[in-house]
């Protein structure tokens, strides 16, 4: 649905496509870093890999995702 007029994705995402993947493995990367967090049953562990997370996302966000209307 990105390309579709309803999408909320700026067109840097194909003109920065690498950027995009960088950010989209990153995520993967500290999605799975907060899974092993969250077995260990740490709560500080995992509040910390959370806000990477969340970081991450926004980071992804702010740069190609245009804001609600």
């Amino acid at each position: 649905g990105s390309t579709t007029d309803a999408s909320r994705a700026k067109a840097e995402i194909w003109q920065n496509w690498d950027a995009f993947l960088a950010l989209a493995t990153a995520l993967s990367t500290e999605a799975d870093t907060l899974a092993v967090a969250a077995g260990h049953a740490e709560e500080a562990e995992v509040k910390a890999q959370m806000k990477k997370v969340f970081g991450t996302c926004k980071s992804c966000h702010d740069q190609f995702r245009k804001p609600e209307k």
